[in-house]
């Protein structure tokens, strides 16, 4: 909930900082309207002073957009919502064996804990995955690791019980879990 209001508020700072830009340019200069014939040094430092005089507004437009654009980032970059249900990699492989669609409604796109024996690391598109053992020897939850995370990957020892939390992509060959932890 508190990351939809964030980008809710996101959304009306940069907004409300175009808006304030776009009002302060446009009646800055609607003010000193000038005939060509008039005298040319007079219309530019009238200009000038036009200029000047936006600089203030002008920063606090710029500000409010950047107020807005730095929380979005943060919310599409670094906002990770606490995991909803803490599983084991064999329940969790037996309810998507027993009902994908099921398990698709109440897992895909949400984030979970998933605790399980370590079988093995895999590599896909050059960042590690983590293997946690099933009840089938060919079907694994695999738990691609953040690149961030991928110095934690090489430490783990076969056969130890670990718990990772990660985002659930859903079942292909394994059940993927995308953007992984380990959870200490």
């Amino acid at each position: 909930m508190f990351a939809y209001i964030a980008l809710v508020i996101a959304g009306l700072f940069f907004l409300s900082g175009l808006v304030y830009l776009f009002r302060t340019l446009k009646s800055s200069y609607r003010n000193y309207e000038f005939d060509n014939d008039e005298d040319p040094l007079l219309e530019t430092l009238v200009v000038q002073k036009a200029r000047q005089e936006i600089r203030g507004p002008k920063a606090i437009g710029v500000l409010l957009c950047m107020v807005g654009i730095s929380l979005l980032a943060w919310y599409l970059f670094l906002y990770e919502p606490a995991p909803i249900n803490i599983i084991s990699s064999t329940k969790l492989y037996q309810e998507f064996s027993t009902n994908e669609l099921r398990a698709n409604d109440r897992y895909r796109g949400k984030y979970i804990i998933v605790s399980g024996t370590f079988a093995g690391t895999k590599t896909v598109y050059g960042s590690p995955s983590i293997l946690l053992e099933t009840l089938d020897d060919y079907e694994k939850v695999q738990c691609n690791v953040k690149s961030s995370r991928a110095f934690e990957v090489e430490t783990l020892e076969l056969g130890k019980e670990l718990s990772l939390r990660g985002l659930v992509l859903g079942k292909t060959d394994n059940i993927v879990l995308d953007k992984c932890a380990i959870v200490k």
